[in-house]
Parts: C-alpha cells; sequence; structure tokens
C-alpha cells in the first residue's frame, strides 16, 4: 500500500489539497412524480501535492530516491547550508558539522539500515517523521519566523515545502538534509565550532535516543582522534 497510517496520509494528502467535486448522474424512476431525475453524487477525487523533483533536477543524485555515499552527502549538504544568509566562515563550520552527523548516523547512507530503522528514522541523517519532522512542520504551523524563513527559502531554491514533506520524500537526500539542517536551528545555541564541542552538541541534541554514543565515539568515526581523552 501506498500508505501504513494516517498519518502518512495526511502529511502527503494535505486538507488543504482535497477537493470535493461531483458528477451529474440521471436517475430513472427516481423523481417525486415517477419519473427520472438528475441527482448530483460527489466524486471522491484527490489533488496529490506538487512532486519535489522535476524534471530538470533528475540527473542531479542529491534528487535521486535512495542515492547514498560521502559524495552525494557533501553534495546536499553544500547545497543546503550555501542558501543561508551565514558567513562564509560560519558555512564551513556547518557543512563540517553536517558531515560528521551524516558519517556518525548513517556512515553517509551507506548502513544497511538507513531505510529500515526499526526506530522509523529514515535517510542520510535518520530523520524520525513523527519526531524532527512533526517538530519543524509544528513551528511553521505557529509562524516561527526562523522556521518560516527557512522554509520559503527551502521553496523558491529546491521547490521542497516542509509542511507537506512525507516519510517517502525522506528518501531523498537533499529533503533529509534539509530537514536536519531545519533541527538544528532550532536549538538557541549556535553549532559549536571547537570538534569536542561538537561532539557533546550532536549528543545532546540530535542523537538522544542511542544510549551506546559517546562523545569520543563520536570522535574517532569522524577522525579527530588525536582530541580524544582518555
Amino acid at each position: 500500500p501506498e500508505f501504513t497510517t494516517p498519518q502518512e496520509y495526511l502529511e502527503a494528502y494535505p486538507p488543504e489539497s482535497r477537493e470535493q467535486k461531483y458528477n451529474y448522474v440521471y436517475m430513472p424512476g427516481q423523481g417525486p412524480m415517477g419519473g427520472g431525475m438528475t441527482v448530483r453524487l460527489p466524486v471522491n477525487t484527490i489533488q496529490k501535492k506538487k512532486s519535489i523533483v522535476e524534471d530538470k533536477q533528475v540527473s542531479s543524485s542529491i534528487y535521486k530516491n535512495k542515492a547514498v555515499g560521502k559524495k552525494v552527502t557533501s553534495e546536499a549538504i553544500n547545497a543546503i547550508v550555501n542558501m543561508g544568509s551565514e558567513s562564509e566562515k560560519d558555512k564551513k563550520n556547518i557543512i563540517g558539522f553536517l558531515n560528521d552527523t551524516a558519517n556518525m548516523e548513517s556512515t553517509y547512507g551507506t548502513h544497511r539500515n538507513t531505510f529500515t530503522n526499526k526506530s522509523g528514522a529514515r535517510g542520510i541523517m535518520q530523520i524520525v517523521p513523527s519526531q524532527s519532522l512533526a517538530e519543524l512542520k509544528r513551528r511553521i504551523n505557529i509562524k516561527n519566523p526562523t522556521m518560516i524563513k527557512y522554509n520559503e527559502k527551502l521553496k523558491s531554491n529546491f521547490n521542497i515545502d516542509l509542511t507537506t514533506v512525507t516519510a517517502e520524500d525522506l528518501e531523498i537526500p537533499i529533503v533529509n538534509v534539509a530537514v536536519a539542517r531545519g533541527y538544528y536551528m532550532i536549538f538557541p545555541d549556535p553549532i559549536p565550532t571547537d570538534k569536542v564541542e561538537q561532539a557533546g552538541y550532536w549528543l545532546k541534541n540530535y542523537n538522544t535516543g542511542d544510549g551506546n554514543a559517546t562523545v569520543n565515539i563520536y570522535l574517532k568515526k569522524n577522525g579527530y582522534d588525536n582530541l580524544i581523552k582518555e
């Protein structure tokens, strides 16, 4: 089936996209005087949301469903971060941190459970639709200015509207990265520049569900062995 839960259906087809239409059908012998009459019957038609992936984008791997690897991850991260208004120095720091996050979460999407995680997490950044994605949608719904501005940039630059992103959409690299970047934006403290502090930031704010993760594991996997304190 296309959907397994009512929530997935509602995410794919929000109420505003469902337009009621009618057919006019002649019913013989149904009139008040015994003759036929024409009645209006509802037709259950659904207008699906506009596809994120347009024809002009299909050649780019960052738009390909379930595309993975360090190269595609880096390209998606660069695209999302570079649309922001941060300084070049800050962008470089954010890009590095998001790449490290992708490595920690799914080894750039190459982990065998990248798209089949029992927790429901999907894609390179292991986004849980009912948690991080739902939180971004909630903030947009209550008119949070930061998230509204971010979402408008996503729509104009990449045809991504977080309010209509579905669990299936999260298998597209650039969509997955866009949600991860947005989720990091909800925290009041900015992303640190120090790698040890970044490890703690990831552990506290992003990977709260993994009890086996540690700062040292983060540093080792991302190649910062020299910063590990015994």
